[in-house]
């Protein structure tokens, strides 16, 4: 089953480069970009050369989720805060399967570029990228605390490598209380963009918002169906990478379902987990209405 990359500035880059048979230093290429695009003071391009820099050539953790679970995740009501998410790496690339289209469109769902929440590391590394591609380091207060999503949406009718860049930065300190289905119905536009999301776009950023959430939801799931996958097709850029299939096996029931929903437990009663954060489960879609026998137990997994 194919997965669609993410098709930001490393991977044009070296499509291109192949096709014209040239050897190209990805690396040094980010490096060069961002100091054109500091120049031009477009903060979100620099910002994004440094995170797709640290992505490939510094951890290249890869989510590979499959149509069916994407569906099923998406169609679930998600009740819980955005600081309730956690995740055993800061940065990572989602790439849904080929055929999933982006919910109300025909739209293929594009590979997703995230950072939530960077680590040290992973902070010290885009620090030091900054100081070699801008002269200035990372600003450290503004993006310890961040949930950043990036996409590119392609259209035929643009040359190879000027498709838009769609992005989205959630700041956790402002937004972390609100429940996360209110965070993406209100996300902010981008600031220093070249010009704001129309309707659709917004309406369409908001639905590739919830399958991303719902993917690394579902990563944090105790007994999340997931395992190590290689993945042939993908290009070689920079470190190889870590990749992981969620949901390979997954199967949606076909008789009428009950909307799963994905919530916080607050109640008191609830045990927490050994650092003292709050637990969450994924109550699945279940089965209602049919006959006795055919009726299912609405099943719980704790999250986190």
């Amino acid at each position: 089953m194919p997965f669609v990359p993410f098709a930001g500035m490393t991977l044009t880059a070296r499509r291109i480069s192949k096709r014209n048979k040239q050897d190209v230093d990805l690396a040094g290429l980010l490096v060069e970009t961002a100091q054109v695009m500091t120049a031009m003071h477009r903060w979100p391009d620099v910002f994004q050369a440094a995170i797709e820099h640290q992505h490939y050539f510094e951890s290249h953790r890869v989510l590979l989720v499959t149509r069916e679970l994407s569906e099923a995740l998406y169609s679930s009501k998600i009740d819980f805060c955005l600081k309730y998410l956690r995740l055993p790496y800061s940065i990572c690339e989602i790439c849904f399967e080929q055929g999933l289209k982006v919910p109300g469109t025909n739209i293929q769902a594009p590979g997703t570029l995230v950072v939530a929440k960077p680590s040290q590391a992973s902070m010290d590394a885009m620090d030091r990228f900054m100081k070699k591609a801008a002269g200035n380091g990372l600003d450290m207060e503004s993006y310890r605390n961040i949930f950043s999503m990036r996409y590119v949406m392609d259209d035929e009718t643009l040359p190879e490598g000027m498709n838009s860049t769609y992005a989205m930065n959630i700041d956790l300190t402002k937004n972390g209380e609100m429940e996360i289905e209110d965070v993406i119905r209100k996300a902010p536009d981008m600031e220093h963009v070249d010009a704001t999301l129309n309707d659709e776009e917004k309406k369409n950023q908001a639905a590739i918002m919830k399958l991303v959430i719902g993917a690394l939801c579902y990563l944090s799931i105790d007994n999340a169906e997931k395992e190590d996958a290689k993945v042939f097709d993908r290009p070689r850029m920079g470190v190889k990478p870590s990749c992981l299939i969620l949901g390979k096996n997954y199967k949606e029931i076909a008789r009428h379902m009950r909307k799963g929903h994905i919530r916080r437990l607050r109640h008191e009663k609830y045990k927490r987990d050994e650092d003292g954060n709050v637990r969450m489960v994924w109550v699945h879609e279940h089965e209602v209405g049919g006959a006795a026998e055919h009726l299912m137990e609405a099943k719980k997994e704790l999250m986190g």
